[in-house]
């Protein structure tokens, strides 16, 4: 809760940006990740997951990013996504690499204390051209990582899994029925 003490340092101030509602999934083992922003710490924000009474960090703003830079935001819309191993995946803005588009620039997965990039920008997107950004992200109980991609500008749903990735559909494909 507010002014609760956060693991990585300062204090909890809020659960959710601006006007926009707190999103925070919970799984069958009833862990719940959240975004928070702090006061007080080092940093300003950060992901978490909590279980039980235990509340552990994920990433925080700041924090060294697997793959090189910091982390240093988490864009307009943090969401973290949860599955029911306690697995989170989140999308992150990261220095020295800042895209526009509004998107978040890696995409990474926390398993336990563990934090992996699985995306990074400049990274191959399949059907052409590189990964920009990340948006939205969802994990299965399986482990695929299902997200919303940029590349070059336009936007395409992909699947992370097995160390690859895999192209489901993406603005200017042909439609099934056509056009």
């Amino acid at each position: 809760m507010a002014g609760q003490a956060a693991a990585g340092g300062g204090t909890f101030e809020h659960f959710g940006v601006e006007a926009l509602p707190v999103v925070a999934p919970v799984n069958a083992r009833g862990e719940v990740a959240f975004f928070a922003s702090l006061l007080r710490g080092r940093a300003s924000e950060g992901f978490f997951l909590a279980a039980g009474p235990r509340v552990t960090r994920l990433a925080l703003e700041g924090d060294a990013a697997p793959g090189g830079g910091t982390f240093s935001g988490f864009g307009k819309h943090p969401m973290p996504s949860l599955n029911d191993t306690g697995d989170v995946a989140f999308g992150f803005l990261f220095d020295p690499f800042a895209f526009p588009f509004g998107s978040n620039a890696g995409l990474f997965l926390a398993q336990g204390a563990s934090v992996q990039a699985l995306l990074l920008p400049g990274m191959a997107a399949p059907g052409g051209g590189t990964f920009d950004g990340v948006l939205a992200v969802r994990i299965s109980n399986r482990g695929d990582v299902l997200f919303t991609g940029v590349v070059g500008g336009t936007y395409g749903v992909y699947v992370a899994q097995g160390g690859g990735f895999t192209k489901i559909v993406r603005a200017g494909d042909p439609a099934p029925r056509g056009g």
